[in-house]
């Protein structure tokens, strides 16, 4: 398998279809919307669910994300932000474990297959993974935006169903760091995660961002990281 260098992992013997449901949020992502799908097809385990939430979009994203027909289950509502979609669409999950992959960004096709069986054989309540920035287009060969290195965000972790409604949705008041907030109470009630030392999101980088274009985000961090110190204290 690979390492930190980011090249794609290597091949594990799994079962045909992985017990995931994977969420897909999309806003005005027709450019990229469909890279994202064929990411998670692509998967050497492929997971018995993708449910994709389209979240009030303006462009050509449902047209783009209907050219899957039954390959996906496709939800639509007004915009409720990232933290909304998200939400939308666990609700509508039936697998034990949850995968999230936002709509401008892809995965390596092993991912699944190495934290599937990461978490078959620590019992975490979940995984995360290494992530690789990339400039643009996506891929173990993409250019880079910085160094490939751990991550914690939404594209970067399986989770156990059982946890994550344990810890509860993600908070819609928050339009950016919610995933900050939402590992701030995993953590509060004991997480036990795990890590595979390989590249398991590949995220682009494209100007665009909600985290570079939305004027809330210094708040939205500050917010999770002030109600982060808090639980600690209390903890």
């Amino acid at each position: 398998m690979a390492g930190a260098a980011g090249a794609p992992i290597g091949s594990l013997t799994m079962p045909s279809v992985g017990p995931v449901s994977v969420v897909v949020p999309c806003y005005n992502n027709s450019i990229y919307v469909s890279e994202a799908i064929s990411s998670i097809l692509a998967q050497s385990v492929p997971p018995a669910e993708i449910i994709v939430v389209d979240d009030g979009s303006t462009d050509d994203s449902l047209s783009r994300i209907a050219r899957f027909g039954g390959a996906v289950t496709l939800l639509r509502q007004a915009n409720r932000g990232a933290a909304g979609a998200r939400n939308a669409g666990v609700a509508a999950t039936s697998q034990p474990f949850i995968a999230f992959l936002d709509a401008d960004d892809a995965w390596p096709e092993n991912r699944l297959a190495a934290m599937l069986a990461l978490l078959a054989g620590t019992g975490a309540d979940l995984v995360f993974g290494l992530v690789r920035q990339c400039l643009g287009a996506v891929g173990p060969n993409a250019p880079l935006h910085g160094d490939v290195m751990p991550g914690r965000l939404a594209g970067s972790v399986v989770v156990q169903r059982r946890f994550f409604d344990r810890v509860g949705p993600f908070d819609e008041g928050l339009r950016s760091a919610e995933m900050i907030d939402w590992l701030s109470r995993a953590q509060a009630l004991g997480m036990v995660e795990a890590s595979v030392p390989d590249v398991v999101l590949y995220r682009r980088i494209h100007g665009q961002n909600m985290m570079m274009t939305s004027p809330d985000v210094n708040r939205n961090a500050l917010t999770a990281l002030r109600r982060a110190v808090a639980r600690q204290r209390a903890g």
